[in-house]
């Protein structure tokens, strides 16, 4: 298994933002997942991470290569500034 964090930037207003993790050693058979973390930015309070409603999703694998982290706003408007994600890989059975 492998973890890090990530950086989604919104900008100063945006819906959808997606940012490319580097991970050469990353096949098809790993699994990849992704969530908000509760972490103070520039932008944003560690609060306004929890409370914002955000979709984190993780995928788009390219072997060899790595992955993107999507950040999605579920209602209606935008959102600004950076959001702090964390990221898991690891295979199928792998805890």
């Amino acid at each position: 298994m492998k973890s890090g964090r990530a950086v989604l930037d919104f900008g100063t207003s945006d819906t959808h933002v997606s940012v490319a993790v580097s991970m050469p050693e990353i096949t098809a058979a790993h699994l990849v997942t992704a969530s908000v973390m509760a972490a103070t930015t520039s932008d944003h309070t560690a609060d306004e991470h929890v409370v914002e409603p955000l979709r984190i999703t993780a995928g788009d694998i390219v072997a060899g290569t790595g992955f993107t982290v999507h950040g999605t706003l579920d209602s209606a408007g935008t959102t600004s500034g950076e959001f702090v994600v964390t990221w898991r890989v690891s295979y199928p059975g792998e805890s």
